[in-house]
């Protein structure tokens, strides 16, 4: 009987533990916002609750690339049905349009994201929120 081969796997499993345990496991972070070339297209699905509306929709963006709005250098997305999101360099937006006129803008900005990114972390996102369509229809 040929004894090598079992010391062997005893050995591989002896060690295998010491040397996975050594290993730290960071969490995933991400630094900082990486824009999509213009062109690209994404779907977000969306499951929404609250006091804005409840349910599931899905909306497909297409990357515009750096624009001006408003006087503003911004990133800007079209999204499919017509709108337009503008975001500022940290990827947070800042207003959405149609036909160039706005729909919401955002004062300063709502927080999306707080680079860097990772598990767990959260932040708060102060902001005002200007809805115009409600605007004309009370005038």
């Amino acid at each position: 009987m040929n004894l090598t081969p079992v010391f062997l796997v005893v050995a591989i499993v002896a060690v295998l533990p010491s040397v996975s345990g050594s290993c730290s496991v960071d969490a995933p972070n991400v630094e900082r916002p990486v824009w999509p070339p213009p062109g690209s297209t994404w779907t977000v699905n969306l499951k929404l609750s609250g006091s804005l509306g409840s349910g599931v929709r899905e909306a497909t963006f297409e990357s515009l690339g750096e624009v001006d709005w408003h006087g503003r250098r911004v990133m800007g997305n079209y999204m499919r049905g017509g709108a337009h999101a503008y975001f500022d360099a940290e990827r947070r937006i800042v207003a959405s349009a149609r036909d160039g006129k706005p729909i919401q803008t955002y004062h300063p900005y709502e927080a999306l994201y707080d680079w860097p990114l990772f598990a767990g972390k959260s932040w708060p996102s102060e902001f005002q929120l200007k809805i115009y369509d409600r605007i004309r229809r009370s005038t």
